[in-house]
């Protein structure tokens, strides 16, 4: 899944009235498997759409995203 259809699904989700996460990778420390700018967005019921490169730190990142989404 490209950026272009990461930020289409970004308008899809919010059209259905549903909340979403839009995470952006902006930094990162060493080599990883995805560049700056990739984009990943997270629905309030855990889907996730696209990656950050996946591992513990994606985990971790939904978690904080889920997390967000509920305090609103």
């Amino acid at each position: 899944m490209n950026n272009r259809d990461i930020l289409f699904k970004v308008v899809e989700e919010l059209d259905r009235g549903r909340p979403v996460a839009l995470v952006t990778l902006v930094n990162k420390e060493g080599s990883g498997p995805r560049g700056l700018g990739s984009l990943m967005i997270v629905t309030i019921d855990g889907l996730k759409y696209g990656t950050i490169g996946g591992g513990e730190f994606e985990a971790f990142v939904i978690k904080e995203s889920l997390s967000a989404l509920k305090e609103g």
